[in-house]
């Protein structure tokens, strides 16, 4: 007889109540400890979509949403002690009984791990913020957070992946640009992605935030002196320089640079990173595969990335202690 697979316990007390488990099919359900009368450890299970179990494990979704909302429903029965990662189940085609079902608001946050990493971060905010404001800022801050986070946890959660995306664009601007900053954010773990917590609305306000602290302190840094005529300069003489080296536009290996042109790169890239306090040149070099032109167009892309930024915190309606 073909059985459940039991995965992993999410949650125990006084015995397993909480729990993933994976039909021979593969198929994943969330399992449940249910009132049963008859049996003291049965278990009613909703099948879950693997977006809405990342989404339960980090807290976005709660436990009620997770078991009613799956767009092709399946629900099982089953009897689980804790003995065995291997079960007989049924398939439950009643209608689910009110007492099965868990109360709304009973959100999980599983990753401990992030939880102690991020910190909060209260943004001061002033002036009048419009809705599109509210919906700009975090956009904004998204793309160098996903860039400087993975430089900064590369090591941690994986280098190889991060290599790859790195890699995987021809870099000529454009689409495949937009796409890059949009991959590393995506492959940031839920749970050590920026969070809003709470906004007060006044003026001044705050939104608080969760996020990774060396990030964060790391991106405002940057912003802090983005917009230094020291740093605007360095900008302009790397890009130019590039211009002339014809490197804008073309893909890396399109690109084949002399001594002279590789040295100018290299002192301009390090140049520019010194004024805005950006302390990862090193690694990102070394993530494009030690090619400087390559090199210099993440650069350029990532300070375009914190000059936007910089306009809330320019303006005043944004504001950041270090």
């Amino acid at each position: 007889m073909t059985k459940l697979r039991i995965e992993s316990v999410l949650l125990e007390y006084e015995g397993p109540q909480l729990l993933i488990a994976k039909d021979p099919s593969e198929v994943t359900f969330v399992g449940i400890a249910v009132p049963a009368p008859q049996d003291p450890h049965m278990f009613f299970g909703a099948r879950i979509s693997d977006e809405h179990l990342d989404e339960l494990q980090t807290g976005r979704i709660d436990l009620y949403f997770a078991v009613t909302s799956a767009k092709r429903p399946r629900y099982i029965t089953f009897s689980f002690d804790g003995s065995s990662t291997l079960v007989k189940f049924s398939a439950f085609k009643k209608a689910i009984p009110p007492e099965w079902l868990p109360e709304r608001g009973f959100f999980l946050e599983l990753d401990e791990g992030a939880q102690a990493a991020r910190t909060t971060v209260d943004i001061g905010i002033d002036g009048r913020w419009d809705i599109e404001d509210l919906a700009d800022y975090p956009q904004k801050l998204s793309a160098p957070y996903g860039f400087l986070y993975a430089l900064v946890h590369a090591t941690r959660d994986g280098t190889n992946r991060v290599s790859t995306t790195f890699r995987r664009y021809p870099w000529r601007g454009g689409y495949s640009t937009v796409m890059f900053f949009k991959d590393l954010y995506d492959a940031i773990p839920k749970g050590k992605r920026v969070v809003i917590q709470k906004i007060h609305y006044a003026s001044p306000g705050t939104i608080t935030l969760q996020a990774m602290e060396k990030v964060m302190t790391g991106l405002h840094a940057s912003v802090a002196h983005v917009n230094d005529k020291v740093a605007r300069d360095s900008y302009r003489e790397l890009r130019r320089g590039l211009s002339n080296l014809k490197v804008l536009g073309k893909a890396p290996w399109e690109v084949d640079l002399d001594e002279a042109g590789k040295a100018f790169v290299a002192a301009s890239c390090q140049e520019l990173a010194r004024a805005i306090e950006f302390k990862q040149l090193q690694h990102l070099h070394s993530l494009t595969g030690g090619k400087w032109d390559y090199t210099a167009k993440y650069l350029l892309s990532y300070y375009r990335r914190l000059d936007e930024l910089s306009d809330f915190y320019e303006s005043g309606k944004a504001s950041y202690q270090l």
